[in-house]
């Protein structure tokens, strides 16, 4: 990942898997450098297009083309930091699509219906990230989602996470891939996949998959998914193969890993592979794990392992002996653990203004995007009626340390009345809730709290800390 500052994070991992030999989808990367003289000129810079038109001859597969009506040759578009900022930037799919090729594309896929859903997505994202409708020429199309992803680089949401995680503006890569089909007919999805559980940190492979999804489909939390458990049975030769590379890219980096893949019709894909956003807890069993493997050293453990991890593990968590059943209006997935109590809230912009005026609030949406940070940083918990652990809403909460539970299905969010319901159960903004990340559970009011016994790997990674010392000391 050392060319992280010049290719984006995203870009130098998929150099760094095409080194590994992983199934990645073709593609070329644009560099910050051009981020940064296109933010200075408000044009891109002299000799891209030029680039551009070379860099797609090379994607050709001999069959399909890019521009091509007759086998078109689809891309899609993704933003690329230096620094991980999951959903804060924009992605555009399908780039290429026109009404002069749909038909052969429906062709080639095998289905009119995934054709039509590709042009709709094609023109859904690039509306919603560049403000304009779909040009029909597909490399106008190209340069103006580069363009799109440029300019979201800039967008008020990246730039508040950026100054929240003290990120530096040094600009954002552009990833060109060719398309890879989740949606396609037969054996195909999409899905996100952890070598170790992200909450938790239980060395199992953990992750959730969606039969027939594309892109964005399950990390955006706006879907119920499936468990991995659906992939294993559709594919298991696509479930082996995982399972074989999960264990390759941990040895390889060295860390827990998130990874993005698809599945297209019975061929798995790797989209992405990154250091998975933990919560404290798993922070501090895989760091231990990893030096019990020997994949790292105890030194490096400790030095993973921040301080506020460890206050963190010592925060209350739910007394389940002390709770009365009746408190309990549902349950979703711990997707972030910990125990919080706080006014409801249905609303980002309520969020910022109640915790401005001092009160701990709950955030309660039907899943999350990044026009919702301000509201995700103002709030003590998060409360999503769909998703899952590997939503949007989950994996910016972790990363945040906020505790989140989603997918709570039972829960109706009506925002015109500002209350929720469950079945005859009606809670309205402004009342107390709790949120138990660990099991889960929506609690009516403010649940009984215990002070936990922290994890044996605590223990074990503070006594390393003190042989540390010890030794440094003579």
């Amino acid at each position: 990942m050392e060319q992280a500052g010049l290719l984006g994070g995203k870009g130098a991992n998929l150099a760094e898997l095409t080194a590994l030999q992983a199934p990645v989808p073709p593609g070329f990367v644009i560099t910050t450098e051009a981020c940064a003289a296109y933010a200075e000129s408000g044009a891109l810079p002299d000799g891209l297009e030029e680039e551009l038109k070379a860099s797609l001859q090379l994607l050709s597969d001999g069959q399909r083309r890019f521009g091509d009506t007759r086998a078109p040759l689809l891309l899609s578009v993704r933003s690329g930091a230096p620094t991980s900022m999951p959903g804060m930037m924009d992605t555009i799919l399908n780039v290429g699509l026109n009404s002069e090729s749909i038909s052969s594309f429906a062709a080639w896929i095998g289905s009119e219906e995934v054709a039509r859903d590709c042009m709709s997505r094609l023109s859904e994202g690039f509306s919603a990230s560049s403000g304009e409708a779909l040009p029909t020429d597909p490399f106008a199309q190209l340069t103006r989602s580069v363009e799109a992803v440029f300019d979201s680089w800039n967008s008020r949401r990246a730039r508040l996470y950026r100054r929240y995680n003290k990120i530096s503006d040094a600009g954002t890569a552009v990833v060109v891939q060719a398309m890879v089909f989740g949606n396609a007919p037969g054996a195909s999805g999409t899905g996100v996949v952890f070598t170790r559980d992200p909450s938790s940190g239980e060395q199992r492979l953990f992750g959730e998959y969606l039969a027939g999804g594309q892109g964005e489909d399950v990390v955006s939390g706006t879907l119920n998914v499936d468990d991995l458990q659906r992939l294993a049975s559709e594919s298991p030769s696509a479930f082996r193969e995982l399972e074989q590379l999960a264990g390759l890219f941990e040895r390889h980096f060295r860390d827990m890993c998130e990874i993005e893949l698809t599945l297209e019709r019975g061929r798995l894909w790797i989209l992405q592979v990154r250091g998975g956003q933990r919560s404290a807890l798993a922070a501090v069993r895989v760091a231990v794990q990893l030096a019990e493997e020997g994949t790292i050293s105890r030194e490096e453990a400790i030095e993973r392992v921040e301080a506020e991890a460890i206050e963190k593990l010592s925060a209350p968590r739910l007394d389940k002996a002390g709770l009365d059943p009746a408190s309990v209006l549902t349950r979703g997935t711990g997707s972030s653990p910990g125990l919080v109590t706080g006014r409801l809230v249905l609303s980002s912009r309520e969020a910022v203004e109640r915790a401005g005026a001092g009160e701990r609030v709950i955030l309660a949406c039907r899943e999350t995007s990044p026009e919702d940070l301000d509201g995700m940083i103002a709030c003590v918990g998060l409360l999503t009626s769909t998703g899952g652990k590997t939503s949007h809403a989950a994996v910016v909460a972790r990363g945040l340390g906020r505790t989140c539970v989603c997918g709570a299905r039972e829960i109706e969010l009506d925002r015109e009345r500002d209350c929720l319901r469950v079945g005859e159960t009606t809670v309205r903004a402004g009342e107390i809730v709790s949120l138990d990340g660990d099991g889960g559970r929506v609690i009516r009011g403010e649940a009984p709290a215990r002070v936990p016994e922290l994890p044996p790997e605590a223990g074990l990674l503070a006594a390393w800390r003190e042989e540390s010392v010890e030794r440094s000391g003579r």
